[in-house]
């Protein structure tokens, strides 16, 4: 009886041991979440960092989840495909979860969802200078070269100061660069010959945007002025930013004489 019982505790301790051990080891991605498509993010002990300051602050940003050598990282940047604010530690427990080859989501120690990948989303936490950080400690996304660190301590629901938020409108220039309510803009990329400046706007939200600036065009020689009225359409979602589209440009003459 004794024996029995004792081959029943070693066999749950067993099962219980290969549980934790699958959820904290990386594994193959399969087409469908489980908890063996977690893998833990980096967290780091701000005990131990022993020289230089913490200092609170919040970041806000788009989340991208990459993998790393070392399984996957989670950072924020200021618009897609922009290089990351800081490099970011996260609260013990917090995976990444993988429901397919390119799908990913960040969830808490509970698994509860933080964010999805491409998310806008603010964090809280405290941010030092990566050169504080005890020697060989494994920076999340080694690639990159971070000036500063940030081990996030705080996030909350959609709608809240800190969490998932809705995307900021921004205007693309003829370059790509986006602008939150551009003051002025690139028309003509390749030599800068259009340009818009001293914007001023009567309406800018997600359903378009419209108001007055100065076109400065480049005439050879010289550059000709002109007060144009302009609007931007409706604002769509393009390679992780919520775009405008536009602008359109009313000219009250030719420019350069034309």
């Amino acid at each position: 009886m004794l024996i029995a019982v004792a081959l029943m505790a070693s066999s749950g301790c067993s099962a219980y041991l290969a549980r934790e051990t699958a959820a904290k080891t990386p594994t193959a991605t399969t087409a469908s979440p489980s908890a063996s498509d977690i893998r833990l993010l980096p967290t780091v002990d701000m005990a131990a960092v022993s020289r230089g300051l913490w200092r609170p602050e919040k970041l806000a940003g788009y989340v991208h989840i990459g993998v790393t050598p070392g399984g996957f990282c989670a950072s924020l940047s200021e618009f897609a495909g922009a290089a990351p604010t800081a490099a970011f530690f996260w609260p013990a427990g917090y995976a990444v979860r993988s429901s397919g080859p390119a799908s990913f989501t960040i969830v808490d120690e509970h698994g509860r969802l933080v964010a999805n990948d491409g998310d806008y989303l603010y964090v809280a936490g405290h941010t030092t200078s990566g050169s504080w950080l005890p020697d060989g400690t494994q920076v999340p996304c080694p690639s990159r070269g971070y000036q500063r660190v940030m081990v996030v301590q705080q996030h909350g629901a959609p709608g809240t100061p800190i969490g998932v938020a809705t995307r900021p409108v921004v205007a693309l220039d003829s370059c790509g660069v986006p602008r939150p309510r551009p003051h002025g803009m690139t028309l003509a990329c390749a030599d800068a010959g259009l340009m818009l400046d001293h914007m001023r706007y009567t309406r800018w939200g997600r359903d378009g945007a419209g108001g007055t600036a100065r076109v400065v065009m480049l005439c050879y020689p010289g550059n000709d002025h002109v007060r144009v009225h302009f609007s931007f359409g409706p604002a769509r979602l393009t390679n992780g930013l919520l775009a405008l589209s536009g602008p359109q440009i009313r000219y009250p003459r030719r420019p350069c004489g034309k």
